[in-house]
């Protein structure tokens, strides 16, 4: 790997601020390298990155578990892995990869509420029903306590 293999100089890092989130940069990461096929030191400063916070937004990177990385002296240099490529193929890009698993956990959390409020309906069901043989029987009981005395 050469020293000068940095990121190709692109307009993808036009649309980001120091209020970008964590999602936009990574998005504008992985677009980055979409473009190439070696391995490329990120350029921070472009993404808005500070010292401070460079460990924390490449672990998030590669917690994403769609770049293969390498230590360097320097810095890390990162490389979209065989998921990272078909996932990008498949979504288009980071953000909507991001998009489809927050919907689909969106979908398993209201099956989730589904299940538990017919679990509490059926519970409820059961309660009602106990109450109300309990009424049922206090009230027999009582009768035929009266009955005989």
């Amino acid at each position: 790997m050469s020293l000068l293999n940095v990121a190709p100089e692109n307009h993808d890092y036009d649309g980001l601020n120091e209020n970008s989130t964590d999602i936009e940069k990574l998005n504008v990461v992985f677009k980055v390298l979409q473009k190439t096929s070696s391995p490329i030191w990120l350029e921070y400063d472009k993404l808005f990155v500070t010292r401070e916070n460079q460990k924390i937004f490449d672990a998030k990177l590669q917690k994403s578990g769609l770049v293969s990385f390498e230590m360097s002296k320097m810095d890390p240099t990162y490389q979209l892995n065989d998921d990272g490529i078909l996932f990008l193929d498949k979504y288009g890009s980071y953000s909507n990869y991001i998009s489809q698993l927050q919907e689909q956990q969106e979908i398993q959390r209201t099956k989730l509420e589904v299940r538990e409020n017919l679990e509490m309906q059926k519970l409820r069901g059961e309660v009602d029903d106990l109450t109300n043989r309990l009424l049922d029987y206090d009230s027999t009981r009582n009768d035929q306590l009266e009955a005989n005395g």
